[in-house]
């Protein structure tokens, strides 16, 4: 099995949820629930956030910049691999657990910390590379964008379609 960060999203048409799976370097898998409205926020939070760390004043160039990077974090996203989930969470389990809180914070300067609120009162946070963030963005936008059919897709313009579309990152 393979010890690096890998991640996937999935779509449940019967539950009308997404699924975030994340295995981490030292084997543990994260497996959390996101609802429609809260993917939603995180989509728009994740605007808001990028444009908040870009170091570039003029909000257009902002814009540029951070369609380039983000462009160039799907670009070199290996989506190829299949998806290898790992040991569970100690402190959460085996079973996907309901998100109801998303937050982000800045790292330094090319890194985010993710704060993953539980419904059942604990959190998980785990820093990640800015390029890792931006390819998990995308892939959930990817499916809410192509599978969902919660929002309009011009509300979605800033997903971008990769080559060979996948919903694994490693």
């Amino acid at each position: 099995m393979s010890s690096q960060l890998q991640f996937r999203v999935s779509y449940s048409e019967v539950e009308d949820r997404l699924f975030l799976n994340g295995t981490f370097t030292d084997r543990k898998e994260l497996k959390i629930i996101l609802t429609r409205r809260l993917t939603l926020g995180f989509l728009g939070l994740a605007e808001k956030f990028s444009d908040y760390v870009t170091p570039v004043q003029d909000p257009v160039s902002k814009s540029q910049v951070v369609e380039f990077e983000r462009d160039a974090a799907t670009q070199s996203a290996d989506r190829t691999k299949p998806y290898q989930g790992g040991e569970p969470h100690q402190d959460l389990g085996e079973d996907p657990i309901l998100c109801n809180r998303i937050s982000i914070s800045p790292a330094g300067e090319d890194k985010i910390t993710l704060h993953i609120g539980l419904v059942t009162g604990k959190q998980v946070s785990f820093p990640l590379a800015r390029k890792t963030f931006y390819a998990i963005w995308d892939m959930i936008a990817e499916i809410v964008r192509d599978r969902t059919g919660w929002t309009d897709a011009s509300k979605l313009s800033t997903a971008r379609t990769t080559p060979n579309p996948s919903t694994v990152l490693h």
